[in-house]
């Protein structure tokens, strides 16, 4: 198959005919020519006439002939083959070969003789374009007016030696590599075009035969004129300066110029060039250019969501009469629409985020092309639809000192977009400060400065590979990576500046300037410090307005800063002075800036209160809060130090709501500034976290918190305007009883575990006489036991009466520990009241005063309450008592400590509210003194959990006065032991009736440890209710005990193993034995009556002792009878085993020698030979089935007796058994 098409296709090719003119003047003139089977030849005369040639001119589209001779001619394309001759045309065929000829394809002749025709046409090439013929455009091929043709494009760019040759014929220099490829508008045929020799004309490669093809062959000459009107591509392309394209570059058309072109190209021609239609007026000349305004109004626009933007945007075309939406085919779009349009250079094509309209148009430009609108109209692809300019593209830093330091901010697609800190590089600091002419970056991180607002963030990467004199435009990228980071990136550039005073104040001094960490002296050279400069210096201070400046002298500096302000405080540089001086710049400014802490506690004392609260900046009477969200301990640091507060105390939660608003950015301190006041301030920025809360080492004051006790209780701490429990070791409860009043340390009492983890660790280097000098750490006491201090101060209001809340009042103290009665003098409801609260006894009931009492020790202080006092020690006073009369009060609680359960269970105070007692605190000589309160012994464990005590302990033992050791244990039966080394006796004693410890049993101790046992240890004169504890028994703890009164119980003798091992098998067997015989019960009978018969028949006649046939005889008789008496009629079958075994057991025991028996009948011997017709059974077929047995020796037991010779056996039924006489 495929050697028949390729065969195909040559005899296709070689097939192919083709007729050309050649020779003559031009392609309608010459010597007709056939291209035949591959080969060129010619037609002969013979016969030829004028109809043969009318078809070959008008198969040639040359007219009609005009002229036919015949002749000779000398020409070395002319060959001796000769395809055709005699041919007869009619005048209608369509080609020579469609005419008859009888030698066609096979005239061979040795003369030269062929056929001339000169037909009525003359075909001239030509390039137009858009209508007008010139030196570039579509290549056409004109013979008359009304008829010309285009060539096809399909070969033209292989033969650029045919455009040479067109452009040299058209007098228009050599071709160029710019062909025009679209904007055909043309009409005409456009025929393909194929040359089959080197030497023919365009009009002779023309392929007449072939189907027409769409796009034509185009030229452009190098003396083609390509014109532009510099005109505003955002207002009008179609109107401006004309320019021209000439030696690789734009020129503009000067009016000398343009009266050279104006002989070729009219103003209609040159704005139809530029697809701006025609001319609206003639062009206005001037001696530089030549302004030409066209009919056509064309604009570029770039815009998103449909309006205008800023160097960024899909492509916007607008005519007169319509606006279309370009598709970015490619980056020459891009570039072209960048250009005309000022915004710099072409970036990417981008999508995200844009509008896109529904209508597009798609575009193609050309290499040489100057504007979009010289582009021509395209197919349209909508994957890339909008570009990026590099002019929309900026960047600031904001939130920072100045435009040198910041927060990066790039501005794309129309916002500013913060950026991500993630591969953040210095080189890239070095772009943005370059960007800002700012010089290098000094610093970049993601917390020298807030975040600020909220803005969007940068979708664009920044390359790895920037070099740090790259415009940040060529930084950029778009990547799909997604980031959830939200750091962003701050920098500092180096020359970003700090202006700040030394010496007399916060806006008055000398003036220094610090610069990418350096610090600089401010030159006061005359004529260079003037008042624009000072007032430059007090704005960046924030310090108002200038109010002073002059000099002083600096002999110290080495280092020198000159600032310029030639014209106004809005217009300074700051450079490196020219020359070193001693003058310095001194300033002094309208404002001062001042700091505190402010807040609205009121329970401190002034020094205490301003030592701690939220951070307050003041410009003049002006105040901010301060953002936190860069704030540092630096920074706390110089407050507390700046106002005399100590140091700061970290790791606080604050307690108190905002009241100031966060104007306060951020602060910045030079490094030769030691004081808040003189730092830079960063006005107005959003925060992330509240304003600044700072709580100074000087605002710390101690109590001992307990509402009963006077210099005792928990400590406790004001920390961040709230009292807050602390722990601490021994020096830090010296420094609370020494700053409270106190005294000394007694002694830590009980400890409570927190339970709040927010409480601190204080830590005292020594005993201080107040916190102020010690340090609150950011550790927290959850792990830590806060305890209750007791100072040499202590006391405490103890009732005595009725309850705990009524009775007569005393107060006890600790150094030294006594009661004092405490005086009715000056006590009203108010101080009963507040002494009831104190008690947690409720309000008050009644308050009386005793008699006098002569008392040893009364309390030399008055109370004097006011309403809402909850402790009585808030109304101590310092006035002598007077009267010697005791205060009694009743309070309206009536407060009791008992347990849930008979003497165990859970701790509960009672009275009008029942409350549990917490573990915390709670001490083994508490749960002794409440037992004993209650009557209940000693405690035996204190937990969680119920407790149970000793009078509800009963002693017990496994055994009556003997065996393990048990208690009952909250009314369960525990396990217990004696400790080693007590006396067993006082257990012994315990139990009712078991007297002491049996010398003779001995008593065993526990071998190994037991967690779980109830242990006890006393003396002997201790009852065991008092010595009972929960612990381990150890390994010779007693856990066995034997008193006098303990029987032993003999226990039965254990079985032997082979016994039980026996009975373990055997009774299944004997089971299993039983069930066998009760199934095959009839069998078995038979053969043991048979078997008994016989055997008994044999012994007695083979014995001599005649007591023994005595015996049997007897034995028989007695059977017999026995079932006579019965009188059932019935067989053995069911009685079989059991009345057989009973007669057997009595004939052995009934029977002796003595017994006579009547004389046994004749008996048939069994083993006998029997004939086959005989049946002595009546129907016992089972015994019929019993072997013969052989004849054995007679005394052998168990062997039947063998009967005399010719007698007849006996049938085994039940007669035989039951009368044996009948026979006689």
């Amino acid at each position: 198959m495929i050697f028949l098409l390729l065969y195909l296709h040559i005899q296709t090719i070689h097939g192919q005919n083709k007729l050309i003119l050649s020779g003559g003047s031009n392609a309608c003139e010459g010597r007709v020519d056939v291209y035949h089977q591959g080969k060129w030849g010619h037609v002969g005369p013979i016969n030829w006439h004028i109809e043969n040639s009318n078809v070959v001119c008008r198969s040639l589209n040359c007219g009609t002939a005009l002229e036919t001779t015949f002749g000779f001619k000398d020409d070395h394309h002319l060959t001796q083959q000769v395809w055709a001759d005699d041919i007869k045309c009619e005048g209608t065929e369509k080609h020579l070969w469609d005419c008859p000829s009888p030698t066609w394809g096979i005239v061979k002749s040795s003369h030269l003789q062929h056929v001339y025709i000169k037909c009525s046409d003359k075909p001239e090439p030509s390039l137009v374009l858009k209508g007008r013929t010139g030196c570039a455009g579509f290549v056409r091929l004109n013979t008359t007016k009304d008829n010309h043709v285009y060539l096809c494009s399909g070969d033209w760019e292989k033969h650029q030696d045919h455009a040479e040759q067109l452009c040299k014929t058209l007098s228009c220099g050599r071709a160029t590599q710019s062909p025009v490829s679209h904007g055909f508008k043309e009409t005409g045929k456009i025929q393909p075009y194929t040359c089959l020799r080197n030497d023919l004309s365009l009009w002779q490669c023309v392929d007449w035969t072939s189907a027409r093809c769409v796009t034509p062959a185009s030229v452009t000459c190098s003396k083609h004129l390509f014109f532009r009107l510099k005109g505003n591509a955002k207002v009008n392309l179609c109107s401006g300066s004309l320019e021209v394209y000439k030696d690789t570059t734009w020129q503009t058309v000067s009016s000398k110029d343009y009266r050279n072109i104006s002989q070729h190209w009219s103003p209609n021609d040159i704005c139809n060039q530029v697809n701006c239609r025609d001319s609206l007026t003639e062009p206005n000349e001037t001696s530089s250019n030549v302004y030409l305004n066209c009919s056509e109004q064309v604009s570029i626009s770039l815009k998103d969501a449909g309006q205008q933007s800023h160097c960024y945007g899909v492509v916007y075309l607008k005519k007169t009469k319509s606006e279309e939406a370009v598709c970015v085919n490619s980056e020459m779009i891009g570039r072209l629409v960048c250009r005309e349009l000022g915004c710099g250079d072409f970036m990417f094509t981008s999508n995200k985020g844009i509008f896109q309209p529904a209508q597009w148009t798609g575009m193609s430009c050309e290499n040489h092309a100057e504007s979009l609108w010289h582009c021509q109209s395209d197919n349209c692809n909508k994957k890339n639809t909008a570009i990026i300019c590099s002019e929309s593209i900026d960047v600031r830093l904001s939130y920072g000192l100045d435009k040198c330091s910041g927060r990066v901010e790039i501005y794309y697609k129309g916002a500013w977009k913060r950026v991500r800190a993630n591969d953040w590089k210095r080189v890239h600091s070095d772009i943005v400060c370059s960007h800002l002419q700012c010089g290098k970056g000094y610093r970049e991180g993601h917390d020298l400065f807030v975040d600020g607002d909220a803005l969007d963030t940068l979708e664009l990467s920044l390359k790895a590979q920037c070099q740090s004199d790259d415009p940040i435009h060529k930084c950029l990228e778009e990547n799909g990576r997604s980031n959830s980071q939200d750091n962003f990136i701050k920098v500092v550039c180096q020359d970003s500046q700090m202006f700040f005073v030394e010496k007399k104040s916060s806006c008055s001094g000398m003036v220094g300037v610090e610069q990418a960490g350096k610090s600089y002296s401010l030159s006061g050279q005359p004529g260079v410090w003037n008042d624009s400069a000072a007032e430059h210096v007090c704005q960046k201070m924030q310090c108002g307005h200038m109010a002073n400046y002059s000099t002083s002298v600096n002999h110290t500096a080495t280092d020198w800063m000159q600032l310029d302000c030639p014209v106004s405080s809005d217009n300074c540089t700051l450079r490196r002075a020219s020359s070193i001086t001693t003058e310095a710049a001194e300033v002094t400014c309208t404002d001062e800036v001042t700091l505190k802490l402010t807040n609205d506690n009121k329970d401190l004392e002034k020094s205490k209160r301003r030592c701690w609260g939220e951070v307050s900046v003041c410009h003049g009477d002006a105040c901010h809060g301060v953002c936190g969200d860069v704030w540092s301990e630096k920074h706390s640091e110089m407050l507390c130090q700046d106002l005399g507060c100590g140091r700061p105390v970290t790791n606080l939660e604050r307690k108190s709501p905002n009241t100031l608003k966060a104007t306060v950015s951020s602060v910045h301190c030079p490094s030769k500034v030691s004081d808040l006041s003189r730092c830079r301030f960063v006005m107005n920025a959003t925060c992330k976290v509240s304003t600044i809360y700072v709580v100074c080492s000087g605002s710390l004051k101690s109590k001992l918190s307990d509402p009963r006790d006077k210099c005792g209780g928990k400590m406790e701490a004001f920390l961040a305007g709230s009292w807050q429990p602390v722990c601490g070791d021994i020096n830090v409860m010296k420094t609370i009883c020494t700053e409270t009043g106190c005294g000394g340390v007694i002694t830590p009492t009980a400890a409570d575990i927190m339970t709040n983890s927010k409480a601190k660790v204080i830590k005292c280097d020594q005993a201080f006489q107040s916190l102020v000098n010690c340090t609150v750490t950011k550790e927290p006491c959850d792990k830590q036991r806060i305890p209750r201090v007791r100072c040499s101060g202590w006391s405490r209001p103890v009732v005595v009466g009725k309850s705990a809340c009524s009775g007569g009042v005393f107060v006890k103290t600790e150094a030294p520990e006594r009661l004092h009665a405490m005086s009715s003098t000056g006590w009203g409801d108010r101080e009963s009241r507040a002494l009831c609260k104190s008690l947690d006894c409720g309000d008050l009931v009644t308050n009386s005063s005793g008699p006098t009492v002569s008392f040893e020790n009364w309390w030399n202080k008055t109370y004097n309450c006011n309403d809402g006092d909850q402790s009585i020690w808030n109304c101590e006073e310092k006035h002598l008592p007077v009267e010697k009369q005791q205060l009694n009060i009743s309070c309206q609680e009536h407060r009791f400590i008992n347990l849930t359960d008979l003497c165990y269970g859970e701790v509960i105070i009672s009275g009008k509210r029942r409350e549990r007692v917490c573990k915390t605190g709670w001490t083994e000589f508490m749960s002794r003194i409440l037992c004993q309160h209650l009557e209940c012994g000693n405690p035996v464990d204190t937990d969680y959990a119920a407790s149970p005590l000793t009078e509800s302990l009963n002693f017990n033992l496994t055994d009556q006065c003997g065996g393990e050791i048990q208690v009952l244990y909250g009314g369960e039966l525990k396990p217990a032991c004696l400790k080693k080394g007590n006396t067993p006796s006082l257990l012994c004693n315990q139990v009712k009736g078991c007297g002491n410890v049996n010398s003779s049993k001995k008593s065993l101790p526990r071998r190994g440890q037991r967690k779980d046992h109830l242990s006890f240890s006393c003396d002997l004169d201790k009852d065991l209710e008092y010595c009972m504890r929960l612990s381990s028994c150890e390994k010779d703890d007693l856990t066995e005990l034997y008193c006098d009164g303990f029987k032993e119980i003999t226990p039965p003798p254990e079985l032997p193993i082979n016994f039980i091992v026996g009975v373990s098998v055997g009774l299944p067997l004997l089971v299993i034995a039983i069930a066998l015989v009760l199934w095959q019960r009839r069998h078995i009978l038979y053969r043991l009556r048979g078997r008994r018969a016989f055997s008994q028949t044999r012994s007695t006649l083979a014995s001599d002792n005649f007591e023994d046939i005595e015996l049997n005889v007897k034995e028989e008789r007695d059977i017999g009878l026995k079932s006579q008496a019965n009188g059932q009629g019935k067989g053995l079958d069911s009685q079989a085993s059991s009345e057989y075994d009973d007669v057997d057991e009595e004939a052995d025991a009934g029977f002796n020698s003595a017994d006579e028996a009547p004389p046994l009948p004749d008996r048939p011997a069994l083993g006998g030979e029997l004939d086959d017709g005989d049946d002595y059974t009546d129907g016992y077929d089972d015994v019929d089935q019993l072997p013969l047995e052989e004849e054995e020796d007679p005394e052998e037991p168990g062997v039947p007796p063998q009967p005399e010779e010719g007698s007849v056996p006996v049938p085994l039924d039940e007669e035989d058994y039951v009368q044996p006489d009948d026979d006689k």
